[in-house]
């Protein structure tokens, strides 16, 4: 096997320098917000090489058995996009070395600094405040490779470390379990630059890394997100309960530049041109960037208009959803149809006749405030109920 020179780091201190200068890049967003994660999860190492470079005659093939892996990443989101920098370490026992001779003992251990970057590029919506989310993204950063007493044939063979570029791919599925934290599976593949090492009988040898490791993980989402809806309900919270004939809304984040009082709950009373009044009664309700899941501050809202649907005549109720102006105008179109699907099947669920509700979709169009394109504004993510 060979391979151009790695680049050499100091190991841990360039780690940990790594993760800090991570964390000071990623920028705060008044809508998004931090997370920690804890992780842990089994280390799988197929066979690798030990080649001889500069000269040295030597190979041998390590074999290993089943190990572990632990470790912490610190991120911030933006949307269905994450950014964070992740500190791994795995450890796998060194079951034998082929083309050696006799038994083998000792382990090799990774220690992974990686900046991260995972796209939530599927949802499902299982309750109001419960999604499943797939997720795929690559890491890029400094790996430690270490063999640890390993020895053959009662003799000492490697016991060094090097520190090299490392790469990985992230496949994997997170649960929502609240607006505070989620729950994650996923899948990684990490491989390096080929270490290099030097053996106690001073030969010259490389390995390869390419190890498979599954891991479980817990997150906790800081309070940013939530810090925005508890300053906006404060501001626009009403003096007294609206009419009957007025609209209910939902919570809506307020954006760093956005006005408060724009968001303020607004007569909707709609009456027909003709002899015959009609008053109509509107809800509103409100979804994270690039979301198609009803959020906690939204079942109020829907609990209420399931219950005036169930007691009202059996005219048809509409729901029409809709999206800010970031992202295409195709994919918000779609995205509008799906919030209000989520708010159709909340409703169905209170009981409410599912052949009495009908859905629209109206993407960027009809924007509750006008904004240039890509802004994210998040009072226009929002379905409007409409019941007779």
């Amino acid at each position: 096997m060979s391979g151009a020179t790695p680049l050499k780091f100091s190991g841990l201190k360039t780690g940990l320098l790594f993760l800090l200068l991570m964390a000071v890049a990623l920028p705060a967003n008044a809508e998004d917000a931090w997370y920690l994660r804890l992780q842990g999860g089994g280390n799988f190492a197929g066979d690798q090489d030990i080649d001889g470079i500069l000269g040295t005659t030597f190979a041998r093939q390590s074999e290993f058995s089943s190990g572990y892996v632990a470790g912490v990443a610190l991120g911030h989101g933006f949307g269905p996009i994450r950014v964070e920098g992740e500190f791994l370490y795995r450890e796998n026992d060194v079951d034998g070395l082929a083309g050696g001779p006799g038994m083998v003992s000792g382990d090799r251990s990774i220690r992974s600094f990686t900046a991260n970057v995972l796209y939530d590029f599927y949802s499902v919506a299982l309750s109001p405040d419960r999604s499943i989310d797939l997720y795929a993204g690559a890491g890029l950063g400094i790996a430690n490779v270490s063999f640890n007493g390993v020895a053959e044939g009662g003799g000492a063979l490697l016991d060094t470390d090097d520190s090299v570029f490392a790469y990985q791919a992230i496949f994997g599925v997170s649960h929502v379990l609240s607006d505070r934290l989620s729950i994650n599976l996923d899948y990684r593949y990490l491989t390096t630059v080929n270490p290099e090492f030097v053996t106690a009988a001073a030969a010259n040898v490389e390995t390869e890394v390419a190890d498979h490791s599954v891991l479980f993980g817990l997150t906790w989402h800081f309070g940013a997100k939530a810090k925005a809806k508890r300053a906006f309900a404060k501001a626009a919270e009403p003096a007294s309960r609206p009419a009957p004939s007025a609209t209910r809304a939902s919570t809506a984040p307020v954006a760093a530049a956005a006005p408060v009082a724009a968001a303020a709950p607004v007569a909707a009373v709609a009456t027909a041109p003709d002899k015959k009044a009609v008053t109509k009664k509107t809800f509103l309700v409100f979804f994270d960037w690039d979301r198609a899941v009803i959020r906690q501050d939204a079942v109020e809202i829907l609990t209420e208009a399931a219950a005036v649907a169930r007691h009202g005549t059996l005219a048809i109720i509409q729901l029409t959803g809709h999206a800010d102006r970031s992202g295409t105008r195709r994919y918000n179109q779609s995205l509008s149809e799906r919030r209000a699907a989520a708010v159709q099947r909340f409703l169905v669920g209170k009981g409410v006749p599912a052949d009495i509700i009908a859905t629209f979709g109206k993407g960027e169009d009809d924007l509750l405030v006008a904004t240039p394109d890509n802004v994210r504004e998040p009072r226009n993510r929002r379905v409007e109920i409409v019941l007779p």
